[in-house]
Protein backbone atom coordinates (compact mmCIF):
# COMPACT_ATOMS: atom_id res chain seq x y z
CA UNK A 1 0.00 0.00 0.00
CA UNK A 2 3.09 2.23 1.27
CA UNK A 3 4.48 1.67 -2.60
CA UNK A 4 1.05 2.59 -4.17
CA UNK A 5 1.07 5.39 -2.55
CA UNK A 6 4.47 6.64 -3.16
CA UNK A 7 4.17 5.81 -7.21
CA UNK A 8 0.76 7.79 -6.95
CA UNK A 9 1.90 11.02 -5.34
CA UNK A 10 5.33 10.91 -7.61
CA UNK A 11 2.81 10.58 -10.87
CA UNK A 12 1.08 13.61 -9.27
CA UNK A 13 4.79 15.70 -8.87
CA UNK A 14 5.57 14.32 -12.18
CA UNK A 15 2.36 15.91 -14.35
CA UNK A 16 2.00 18.97 -12.07
CA UNK A 17 5.95 19.78 -13.46
CA UNK A 18 5.15 19.01 -16.68
CA UNK A 19 2.14 21.42 -16.95
CA UNK A 20 4.18 24.20 -15.63
CA UNK A 21 7.22 23.13 -18.13
CA UNK A 22 4.55 23.19 -21.21
CA UNK A 23 2.66 26.79 -19.82
CA UNK A 24 6.44 28.37 -19.64
CA UNK A 25 7.09 26.87 -23.00
CA UNK A 26 3.86 28.16 -24.53
CA UNK A 27 4.26 31.51 -22.80
CA UNK A 28 7.95 31.69 -24.48
CA UNK A 29 6.72 31.12 -28.06
CA UNK A 30 3.69 33.18 -27.72
CA UNK A 31 6.37 36.32 -26.97
CA UNK A 32 8.29 35.16 -30.25
CA UNK A 33 5.41 35.57 -32.53
CA UNK A 34 3.95 38.45 -30.86
CA UNK A 35 3.84 41.62 -33.21
CA UNK A 36 5.56 44.79 -31.64
CA UNK A 37 3.58 47.41 -30.14
CA UNK A 38 3.83 50.35 -28.04
CA UNK A 39 2.15 52.25 -25.77
CA UNK A 40 0.51 55.96 -26.93
CA UNK A 41 2.89 57.79 -24.52
CA UNK A 42 5.15 60.03 -26.37
CA UNK A 43 8.25 58.24 -27.19
CA UNK A 44 12.04 59.79 -26.49
CA UNK A 45 13.38 61.23 -29.47
CA UNK A 46 17.15 60.14 -27.61
CA UNK A 47 17.41 56.86 -29.42
CA UNK A 48 16.16 55.48 -26.05
CA UNK A 49 16.00 51.43 -26.10
CA UNK A 50 16.92 51.44 -29.47
CA UNK A 51 13.73 53.49 -30.60
CA UNK A 52 13.72 57.18 -32.54
CA UNK A 53 10.45 59.76 -32.49
CA UNK A 54 9.40 61.20 -35.75
CA UNK A 55 6.92 63.85 -35.71
CA UNK A 56 4.26 62.80 -38.28
CA UNK A 57 2.14 66.16 -40.05
CA UNK A 58 -1.20 64.86 -40.50
CA UNK A 59 -3.69 66.71 -43.02
CA UNK A 60 -6.27 65.48 -44.98
CA UNK A 61 -7.48 66.15 -48.42
CA UNK A 62 -8.53 69.97 -48.15
CA UNK A 63 -5.01 70.44 -46.13
CA UNK A 64 -6.52 70.83 -42.94
CA UNK A 65 -3.65 70.00 -39.67
CA UNK A 66 -6.29 69.57 -36.99
CA UNK A 67 -7.48 66.23 -37.09
CA UNK A 68 -9.44 64.85 -33.86
CA UNK A 69 -10.65 61.13 -34.16
CA UNK A 70 -9.35 57.65 -33.37
CA UNK A 71 -5.68 56.94 -34.97
CA UNK A 72 -3.82 53.90 -35.74
CA UNK A 73 0.51 54.34 -36.70
CA UNK A 74 2.24 52.04 -38.18
CA UNK A 75 5.77 51.85 -38.92
CA UNK A 76 7.59 48.97 -41.73
CA UNK A 77 10.90 48.29 -42.50
CA UNK A 78 11.05 49.36 -45.81
CA UNK A 79 13.00 46.65 -47.34
CA UNK A 80 12.36 43.26 -49.00
CA UNK A 81 10.04 41.53 -46.84
CA UNK A 82 8.68 45.36 -45.22
CA UNK A 83 7.79 43.42 -41.92
CA UNK A 84 5.82 45.61 -39.26
CA UNK A 85 8.63 47.22 -36.62
CA UNK A 86 6.29 49.17 -34.18
CA UNK A 87 2.79 50.10 -33.91
CA UNK A 88 0.69 53.17 -31.63
CA UNK A 89 -2.54 53.94 -30.94
CA UNK A 90 -4.17 57.81 -30.16
CA UNK A 91 -7.38 58.41 -29.52
CA UNK A 92 -8.69 62.09 -29.42
CA UNK A 93 -5.84 63.50 -31.63
CA UNK A 94 -6.36 67.09 -31.97
CA UNK A 95 -3.04 68.54 -32.70
CA UNK A 96 -0.52 69.50 -35.50
CA UNK A 97 1.46 66.61 -35.57
CA UNK A 98 1.45 63.21 -33.88
CA UNK A 99 4.70 61.45 -32.71
CA UNK A 100 5.66 58.27 -33.59
CA UNK A 101 8.43 55.48 -33.06
CA UNK A 102 10.07 53.09 -34.06
CA UNK A 103 13.84 51.53 -34.11
CA UNK A 104 16.68 53.04 -36.68
CA UNK A 105 16.57 52.81 -40.46
CA UNK A 106 13.86 53.34 -43.96
CA UNK A 107 10.66 52.86 -43.03
CA UNK A 108 7.31 53.24 -43.95
CA UNK A 109 5.18 55.08 -41.93
CA UNK A 110 1.11 54.40 -42.67
CA UNK A 111 -1.81 56.05 -40.82
CA UNK A 112 -5.26 54.71 -40.31
CA UNK A 113 -8.09 57.10 -39.14
CA UNK A 114 -11.70 56.24 -37.78
CA UNK A 115 -12.14 52.83 -38.98
CA UNK A 116 -13.98 51.30 -35.51
CA UNK A 117 -11.26 48.38 -35.34
CA UNK A 118 -11.03 47.59 -31.58
CA UNK A 119 -6.85 47.84 -30.98
CA UNK A 120 -7.17 44.15 -31.31
CA UNK A 121 -8.52 44.27 -34.61
CA UNK A 122 -5.25 44.66 -35.82
CA UNK A 123 -2.84 41.95 -33.97
CA UNK A 124 -3.09 40.27 -37.67
CA UNK A 125 -1.16 42.96 -39.20
CA UNK A 126 2.65 41.91 -39.96
CA UNK A 127 3.58 43.49 -42.85
CA UNK A 128 3.18 46.25 -44.92
CA UNK A 129 1.46 44.08 -47.76
CA UNK A 130 -1.08 43.05 -45.07
CA UNK A 131 -2.21 46.58 -44.37
CA UNK A 132 -2.78 47.04 -48.03
CA UNK A 133 -5.42 44.60 -48.23
CA UNK A 134 -7.25 45.94 -45.52
CA UNK A 135 -10.74 47.08 -45.89
CA UNK A 136 -13.62 49.31 -44.31
CA UNK A 137 -16.77 49.00 -43.68
CA UNK A 138 -19.44 51.27 -45.09
CA UNK A 139 -21.97 50.24 -42.78
CA UNK A 140 -19.84 51.40 -39.47
CA UNK A 141 -19.22 54.64 -41.32
CA UNK A 142 -20.18 57.98 -40.11
CA UNK A 143 -19.83 60.75 -43.11
CA UNK A 144 -18.36 63.63 -40.21
CA UNK A 145 -15.51 61.44 -39.73
CA UNK A 146 -14.84 59.17 -42.16
CA UNK A 147 -12.53 56.62 -42.67
CA UNK A 148 -8.94 57.25 -44.17
CA UNK A 149 -5.94 56.28 -44.33
CA UNK A 150 -2.29 57.79 -45.41
CA UNK A 151 1.81 56.71 -46.25
CA UNK A 152 4.38 58.44 -46.08
CA UNK A 153 8.37 57.19 -46.32
CA UNK A 154 10.45 58.33 -43.26
CA UNK A 155 14.56 57.68 -42.31
CA UNK A 156 13.98 57.18 -38.57
CA UNK A 157 17.06 58.58 -36.55
CA UNK A 158 17.34 61.14 -39.60
CA UNK A 159 14.04 62.99 -40.21
CA UNK A 160 12.51 64.55 -37.49
CA UNK A 161 9.23 65.18 -39.56
CA UNK A 162 7.01 64.12 -42.09
CA UNK A 163 4.19 65.18 -43.63
CA UNK A 164 1.16 62.54 -44.11
CA UNK A 165 -2.16 63.08 -46.29
CA UNK A 166 -4.76 61.17 -45.40
CA UNK A 167 -7.50 60.50 -47.99
CA UNK A 168 -11.18 59.28 -47.01
CA UNK A 169 -12.45 56.21 -49.18
CA UNK A 170 -16.27 57.87 -48.98
CA UNK A 171 -17.27 59.96 -51.87
CA UNK A 172 -20.46 62.57 -52.18
CA UNK A 173 -24.01 62.12 -53.98
CA UNK A 174 -24.79 65.98 -54.16
CA UNK A 175 -28.31 66.72 -55.21
CA UNK A 176 -28.57 70.49 -55.80
CA UNK A 177 -31.91 70.55 -57.96
CA UNK A 178 -35.22 68.27 -58.71
CA UNK A 179 -38.19 69.51 -60.96
CA UNK A 180 -40.91 68.13 -63.51
CA UNK A 181 -41.05 68.95 -66.40
CA UNK A 182 -44.58 67.24 -67.79
CA UNK A 183 -45.46 69.99 -70.34
CA UNK A 184 -45.90 67.71 -73.40
CA UNK A 185 -47.62 65.03 -71.71
CA UNK A 186 -51.38 64.65 -70.89
CA UNK A 187 -50.46 64.46 -67.18
CA UNK A 188 -49.54 68.07 -67.95
CA UNK A 189 -49.04 69.76 -64.31
CA UNK A 190 -48.69 66.73 -62.41
CA UNK A 191 -46.85 67.12 -59.25
CA UNK A 192 -44.57 64.26 -57.51
CA UNK A 193 -45.23 63.57 -54.01
CA UNK A 194 -43.44 61.68 -51.17
CA UNK A 195 -40.33 61.72 -53.20
CA UNK A 196 -37.55 59.91 -51.78
CA UNK A 197 -33.88 60.01 -53.01
CA UNK A 198 -31.65 56.91 -51.88
CA UNK A 199 -28.52 54.98 -53.45
CA UNK A 200 -28.72 50.96 -54.52
CA UNK A 201 -26.45 48.75 -55.49
CA UNK A 202 -23.89 50.53 -52.71
CA UNK A 203 -20.15 49.01 -52.50
CA UNK A 204 -20.29 47.79 -48.92
CA UNK A 205 -16.68 46.75 -48.73
CA UNK A 206 -13.66 48.79 -50.05
CA UNK A 207 -9.80 48.31 -49.70
CA UNK A 208 -8.70 51.31 -47.94
CA UNK A 209 -5.28 52.10 -49.91
CA UNK A 210 -6.76 51.50 -53.17
CA UNK A 211 -7.23 54.21 -55.87
CA UNK A 212 -8.82 51.83 -58.62
CA UNK A 213 -10.29 48.61 -59.13
CA UNK A 214 -13.49 49.03 -56.62
CA UNK A 215 -15.75 46.30 -57.97
CA UNK A 216 -18.21 45.83 -55.65
CA UNK A 217 -18.81 41.72 -53.68
CA UNK A 218 -20.66 42.79 -50.65
CA UNK A 219 -23.75 44.91 -51.78
CA UNK A 220 -26.15 47.22 -49.27
CA UNK A 221 -29.33 47.84 -51.07
CA UNK A 222 -29.22 45.70 -53.77
CA UNK A 223 -31.37 46.45 -56.79
CA UNK A 224 -34.04 48.09 -54.47
CA UNK A 225 -33.91 50.28 -50.63
CA UNK A 226 -33.68 47.24 -48.28
CA UNK A 227 -35.19 47.88 -44.36
CA UNK A 228 -32.53 45.03 -43.60
CA UNK A 229 -29.69 46.72 -45.00
CA UNK A 230 -30.88 50.30 -43.75
CA UNK A 231 -31.12 49.15 -40.07
CA UNK A 232 -27.13 47.73 -40.26
CA UNK A 233 -25.84 51.39 -41.45
CA UNK A 234 -24.53 53.14 -38.45
CA UNK A 235 -25.72 56.27 -39.83
CA UNK A 236 -28.48 55.42 -42.78
CA UNK A 237 -28.90 58.91 -44.03
CA UNK A 238 -25.87 58.38 -45.92
CA UNK A 239 -27.92 56.75 -48.09
CA UNK A 240 -31.75 57.56 -47.56
CA UNK A 241 -33.69 60.94 -47.80
CA UNK A 242 -37.36 61.89 -47.96
CA UNK A 243 -38.11 65.29 -49.03
CA UNK A 244 -40.13 67.44 -46.97
CA UNK A 245 -41.99 68.48 -50.04
CA UNK A 246 -43.46 67.63 -53.43
CA UNK A 247 -41.57 67.94 -57.01
CA UNK A 248 -43.50 70.38 -59.64
CA UNK A 249 -42.28 72.55 -62.34
CA UNK A 250 -40.45 75.07 -60.34
CA UNK A 251 -36.57 73.90 -59.81
CA UNK A 252 -36.49 72.65 -55.94
CA UNK A 253 -33.25 73.18 -54.58
CA UNK A 254 -33.16 70.10 -52.54
CA UNK A 255 -29.34 70.05 -51.64
CA UNK A 256 -29.65 66.44 -50.71
CA UNK A 257 -25.93 64.55 -49.75
CA UNK A 258 -25.67 61.50 -49.97
CA UNK A 259 -22.52 58.67 -49.55
CA UNK A 260 -21.31 55.91 -50.81
CA UNK A 261 -18.05 54.23 -51.33
CA UNK A 262 -16.18 53.54 -54.92
CA UNK A 263 -17.42 51.40 -57.43
CA UNK A 264 -15.41 51.98 -61.20
CA UNK A 265 -16.64 48.49 -61.88
CA UNK A 266 -15.92 48.09 -66.05
CA UNK A 267 -18.92 46.55 -66.72
CA UNK A 268 -22.18 45.68 -64.72
CA UNK A 269 -22.56 42.46 -63.71
CA UNK A 270 -25.59 40.62 -61.43
CA UNK A 271 -22.80 40.40 -58.95
CA UNK A 272 -21.47 43.50 -59.56
CA UNK A 273 -24.08 45.92 -60.25
CA UNK A 274 -23.78 49.76 -60.72
CA UNK A 275 -23.95 51.85 -58.19
CA UNK A 276 -27.62 53.74 -58.47
CA UNK A 277 -29.30 57.24 -57.95
CA UNK A 278 -32.86 56.78 -57.21
CA UNK A 279 -35.88 59.49 -57.07
CA UNK A 280 -38.95 57.76 -55.94
CA UNK A 281 -42.47 58.98 -55.34
CA UNK A 282 -46.01 59.14 -56.41
CA UNK A 283 -48.20 60.92 -59.25
CA UNK A 284 -51.56 59.92 -60.47
CA UNK A 285 -51.57 57.30 -57.64
CA UNK A 286 -48.84 55.09 -58.67
CA UNK A 287 -45.44 54.84 -57.76
CA UNK A 288 -42.57 55.24 -60.10
CA UNK A 289 -38.75 55.36 -60.07
CA UNK A 290 -35.88 57.28 -61.83
CA UNK A 291 -33.08 54.74 -61.22
CA UNK A 292 -29.60 56.64 -62.54
CA UNK A 293 -26.37 55.11 -63.12
CA UNK A 294 -24.02 57.63 -61.22
CA UNK A 295 -21.39 58.89 -63.43
CA UNK A 296 -21.97 56.75 -66.35
CA UNK A 297 -23.00 57.41 -70.34
CA UNK A 298 -26.65 57.99 -69.08
CA UNK A 299 -25.95 61.66 -68.32
CA UNK A 300 -24.48 64.59 -69.86
CA UNK A 301 -21.12 66.58 -69.26
CA UNK A 302 -17.20 65.61 -69.78
CA UNK A 303 -16.62 63.49 -66.18
CA UNK A 304 -19.09 60.97 -67.50
CA UNK A 305 -18.13 57.41 -67.79
CA UNK A 306 -16.07 55.91 -65.24
CA UNK A 307 -18.09 55.28 -62.02
CA UNK A 308 -18.35 56.29 -58.76
CA UNK A 309 -14.41 56.97 -57.59
CA UNK A 310 -12.89 57.11 -54.70
CA UNK A 311 -13.23 60.55 -52.61
CA UNK A 312 -15.00 62.56 -55.55
CA UNK A 313 -17.83 64.87 -55.38
CA UNK A 314 -21.18 64.06 -58.02
CA UNK A 315 -23.25 66.86 -58.26
CA UNK A 316 -26.75 66.56 -59.73
CA UNK A 317 -29.37 69.13 -61.57
CA UNK A 318 -32.12 66.81 -62.50
CA UNK A 319 -35.41 67.37 -64.55
CA UNK A 320 -37.86 65.00 -64.85
CA UNK A 321 -39.56 64.61 -68.06
CA UNK A 322 -42.26 61.93 -67.71
CA UNK A 323 -43.53 59.36 -65.78
CA UNK A 324 -40.77 56.70 -64.35
CA UNK A 325 -40.46 53.12 -64.35
CA UNK A 326 -42.11 50.57 -62.23
CA UNK A 327 -38.78 49.05 -61.09
CA UNK A 328 -36.11 51.07 -58.87
CA UNK A 329 -33.55 48.79 -60.33
CA UNK A 330 -34.63 49.14 -64.01
CA UNK A 331 -32.45 52.70 -64.78
CA UNK A 332 -34.67 55.70 -66.37
CA UNK A 333 -34.01 55.85 -69.99
CA UNK A 334 -32.99 59.49 -71.53
CA UNK A 335 -37.23 60.16 -72.27
CA UNK A 336 -37.56 60.20 -68.61
CA UNK A 337 -34.79 62.35 -67.41
CA UNK A 338 -32.53 65.16 -68.16
CA UNK A 339 -29.79 64.56 -66.33
CA UNK A 340 -26.88 67.02 -65.99
CA UNK A 341 -23.96 65.72 -63.73
CA UNK A 342 -20.15 67.24 -62.55
CA UNK A 343 -17.25 65.63 -60.60
CA UNK A 344 -15.64 68.02 -58.76
CA UNK A 345 -13.03 66.86 -56.26
CA UNK A 346 -14.13 67.30 -52.84
CA UNK A 347 -12.07 69.35 -51.38
CA UNK A 348 -12.45 71.84 -53.63
CA UNK A 349 -15.61 73.15 -52.12
CA UNK A 350 -15.07 76.26 -49.59
CA UNK A 351 -18.38 76.18 -47.88
CA UNK A 352 -18.76 72.01 -47.56
CA UNK A 353 -17.07 71.46 -43.79
CA UNK A 354 -15.80 67.67 -42.84
CA UNK A 355 -14.37 66.77 -39.72
CA UNK A 356 -12.14 64.18 -38.69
Amino acid sequence: MKNRAYIQEKDRKTSFQFLICRRILSANALLIFLPVFFSCARPSATGEYGMHAIDIVLTDTKGNTDISGELDIFAFNDDGLKRLDSYQRFSGVSADAVSAASRRGSKILVAVANTGRAKEDWAFINSFDAILMTEADIRLEDPSCPSMGGIAYADMGEDSECRMELMPLLSEIHIRSIRCDFSDRPYKGERLEDVKVYLTNVNARACLFASSGFKPEDIVNQGRLSDTDMKSMRCPEMLFRALDTGIGSSPEEVDVRLYCYPNDCDEESPGSPFTRLVIEGRAGGHTYYYPININRPSGSGPDIGSGVGRHCRYQYDIVLTRHGTDDPDIVADPSMAEITCGLMPWYEVEDDQISF
